[in-house]
């Protein structure tokens, strides 16, 4: 049933029940398809929406366009098609399913998934302890179970890993993680928009001297923060210096040590970004006992929106990710490379959610006057 309130994006939607009108034999093979206009004015949606789901059914082949003559159903035996209940297995590093909350929007698009396409879903867990000499631990759980597509996403699993996985045909997808090969789409989020845009508006806030504290350096993603948040730095001619990039590790266990640091500077920050809110957190418990109030002296961003976002004290100015909608593209995208279509690799931006953690920097320098009295 078509719902414009349901997490699933519209376009999903409205595929799912032009397929089945295909698929029940209300349409057959050869029968004009529905034009663009009637499609906007059935669902009350836009034409790029119509657009994006003709497209959609063209790439898997439930439709052709004919030049000079319309949109028609496509025949049978053009039309590849996953076999029921096939089992796709889902890569998960294993303590972030308990402590990240991204984790928890891709279990309710799954689940979403599950329902609509029943069809087998297999978590696999991974953790360092899993991983062997050989780097052959999701091969081996894959033959073992008949997984026939694979969506990864945890930045720990290594590039050998994944490679191994593609040279023996499984159909692999990452979610929220770089590729180690063009042939392996990925569906990410644009972090260098995401940096930018956050570094823009802590400087429209008059905030000059901006720190970023990450996760772990040995992650790519990371890195490439790292590297965002320099250049980004540089073409809004803020303070350009190297002690103001910190790692805080995973689920911010060395943020109140990072924090420290950058508040014991000469010149400390007058803002922070974080890579999401447990790092917070430490940053919070850093500012504690010297006196520093959020966000009258020290305003903070985090790159990610978790459920603490909104329960923290003062509740934190975070980007949302959309991780329904991602995680409803990687299946679509899965769906394409187990029927060997050509697919390609996308980036999600976020929109940044403003709440009570971010003012003016008018009152920043007490800051400076605190560590100096210190």
């Amino acid at each position: 049933m078509f719902d414009k309130n349901k997490p699933i994006p519209l376009h999903s939607q409205i595929k799912e029940i032009l397929e089945e009108d295909i698929l029940s034999n209300k349409l057959q093979p050869g029968d004009p398809f529905h034009s663009d206009r009637e499609l906007v004015m059935r669902f009350g949606v836009s034409r790029g929406t119509v657009r994006k789901t003709l497209q959609a059914m063209e790439n898997e082949g439930l439709i052709t366009r004919r030049a000079g003559q319309g949109t028609f159903v496509a025949s049978r035996e053009k039309q590849p098609a996953v076999t029921e209940l096939e089992t796709i297995g889902i890569v998960m590093y294993a303590p972030a399913m308990e402590a990240h909350g991204f984790m928890f929007k891709i279990w309710r698009a799954i689940g979403d998934i599950a329902q609509r396409d029943d069809r087998h879903i297999l978590l696999i867990p991974y953790s360092d302890s899993y991983i062997n000499k050989e780097k052959s631990y999701l091969w081996d759980v894959v033959k073992k179970k008949g997984i026939k597509g694979v969506i990864i996403t945890a930045e720990e699993v290594a590039d050998e890993e994944i490679m191994m996985l593609h040279d023996n045909h499984v159909p692999v997808v990452l979610l929220d993680r770089y590729t180690p090969c063009k042939e392996i789409p990925s569906i990410e989020v644009d972090y260098e928009y995401k940096m930018y845009q956050a570094l823009r508006y802590l400087k429209s806030l008059g905030h000059k001297k901006i720190a970023y504290i990450g996760n772990e350096e040995k992650f790519r993603i990371i890195r490439e923060c790292m590297r965002f948040f320099s250049q980004g730095t540089q073409m809004l001619g803020l303070s350009q210096d190297k002690q103001l990039i910190k790692m805080g590790g995973r689920a911010g266990i060395g943020t109140f040590q990072a924090a420290s640091e950058l508040f014991e500077m000469q010149s400390p920050p007058t803002a922070v970004i974080v890579q999401d809110p447990f790092h917070c957190v430490g940053v919070l418990n850093a500012c504690w006992p010297r006196q520093i109030a959020v966000p009258s002296q020290l305003s903070i961003i985090s790159l990610a929106e978790f459920y603490l976002s909104s329960i923290l004290a003062p509740t934190l100015s975070s980007y949302e990710i959309n991780a329904l909608e991602m995680t409803h593209v990687a299946f679509e995208t899965l769906d394409k490379v187990m029927r060997g279509q050509k697919t390609k690799s996308r980036k999600f931006k976020s929109k940044l959610i403003k709440r009570d953690s971010c003012v003016e920097a008018t009152k920043a320098s007490s800051i400076e006057k605190k560590v100096a009295a210190e």
